[in-house]
């Protein structure tokens, strides 16, 4: 089976992968995932954000959590 999957990095829900690590590691490393994941502010045109509702892009971490997702998908 394929999936045409676009913009996997910014489509990726952050409590679902959240929970996909919980059910694979530890306490501690979801934990840490956990602030990763829900920690993240940006700025933009003088600006700052907050991006809540998708995984964000925090290499190397994002292709690791998105992946596991996909996998447990």
């Amino acid at each position: 089976m394929s999936f045409d999957v676009v913009s996997l990095y910014s489509n990726i829900p952050i409590n679902e992968a959240i929970e996909v690590i919980k059910r694979i590691t530890d306490p501690d490393t979801t934990y840490l995932v956990g602030i990763c994941l829900t920690s993240t502010f940006f700025s933009f045109d003088g600006e700052f954000y907050e991006q809540l509702a998708v995984s964000p892009w925090v290499p190397p971490l994002s292709p690791v959590v998105d992946n596991l997702f996909m996998e447990d998908f």
